[in-house]
């Protein structure tokens, strides 16, 4: 996520089930702490004008995938 955000992800600053404005990619997003594999995780909500760019970027990055994933690594 460095890659696409200076904003501080680390538990200390970012804390479980804590909401706070950012930008990723340069796209505002509300990003919301939740864990569901036992990680540190994020739900992001940006602006539905955003969601084209956000993809891309995030999926350049390497960084996206599926919450059927995430069921198979529990």
């Amino acid at each position: 996520m460095r890659l696409l955000t200076d904003a501080d992800l680390g538990n200390d600053a970012f804390r479980w089930l804590r909401a706070r404005e950012i930008h990723i990619a340069g796209q505002p997003v509300r990003a919301l702490r939740v864990s569901y594999v036992g990680e540190l995780g994020w739900e992001l909500h940006p602006p539905i004008e955003s969601m084209p760019a956000l993809y891309d970027a995030v999926w350049e990055a390497g960084r996206a995938f599926g919450s059927r994933t995430m069921d198979c690594m529990r």
